[in-house]
């Protein structure tokens, strides 16, 4: 664990999965917390930020078989972005819009 503390008193806490990865850190100032989570082969598969019980937002990672991201805010609204293998943008789909936006 690292921690990194400002003229303000401050303080990020760190924390590190074993092959050196960003697992989680803390703000104190705000109870703030994001962890991320990583496949067989290090690659990120998700980023998740709560504060207390409710969640913040999450973002997940798919590379195969073509890179499908999706980001979801606390509003409910979700958007998922598809690529094709060669990673430019094919699609976006947003679901759970509040404002109604919802489509393809």
């Amino acid at each position: 664990m690292h921690q990194s503390t400002r003229v303000s008193s401050a303080v990020t806490t760190y924390s590190y999965y074993p092959v050196g990865t960003v697992q989680h850190y803390a703000y104190s100032t705000n109870a703030v917390q994001t962890a991320y989570t990583y496949d067989t082969l290090n690659r990120l598969k998700s980023i998740g930020s709560t504060k207390g019980s409710s969640s913040l937002s999450s973002f997940t990672y798919s590379p195969f078989p073509a890179l499908t991201q999706t980001v979801s805010e606390l509003s409910g609204l979700s958007v998922s972005y598809g690529y094709d293998n060669d990673y430019p943008l094919m699609s976006e789909t947003i679901t759970a819009d509040p404002a109604k936006n919802n489509g393809t």
